[in-house]
């Protein structure tokens, strides 16, 4: 494995044609747009995350149930995140192929980053169990030294 400098490597992109001959550029999101997007639409990110990681993903459905969501998605990858109301105005093919394309960009190996969750839930359990636990001792060493 050849070691870089974080400044030197290219972001991958894709073009996604939107009509002929004229295209825009998607990236992959980063944490950062994830975890935004994910407070402004955690009613429905966490299901269509779920779908999301499948071998197949019907990204039609992402799309069906979260339609702002997508265009916001797509004009973040745009690197503009004011062109949502355009990109909601785009064929359905065209947000659906967008969609694809972010997503395989964004989350390369779907298997590692359903790992990474799950070793980050764990921690987070284990973390707070161990703050419970915690609270707990104090809370009984307060009772009894009254």
């Amino acid at each position: 494995m050849e070691i870089v400098k974080l400044s030197d490597l290219l972001q991958v992109t894709e073009i996604v044609e939107v009509s002929p001959g004229k295209g825009i550029e998607v990236r992959a999101l980063n944490l950062t747009e994830i975890v935004e997007i994910f407070w402004k639409h955690q009613d429905v990110f966490i299901p269509l995350f779920a779908e999301g990681q499948k071998e197949e993903p019907n990204f039609a459905l992402i799309a069906a149930a979260a339609p702002q969501m997508v265009a916001e998605i797509i004009a973040m990858s745009m690197g503009d995140k004011t062109q949502a109301p355009h990109v909601e105005k785009l064929p359905v093919t065209v947000q659906l192929i967008a969609l694809t394309k972010i997503w395989k960009l964004s989350v390369p190996d779907v298997k590692k980053l359903v790992e990474a969750l799950g070793d980050l839930a764990g921690a987070v359990t284990q973390a707070s169990a161990g703050q419970e636990n915690l609270l707990s001792n104090i809370t009984e060493k307060s009772s009894s030294t009254k």
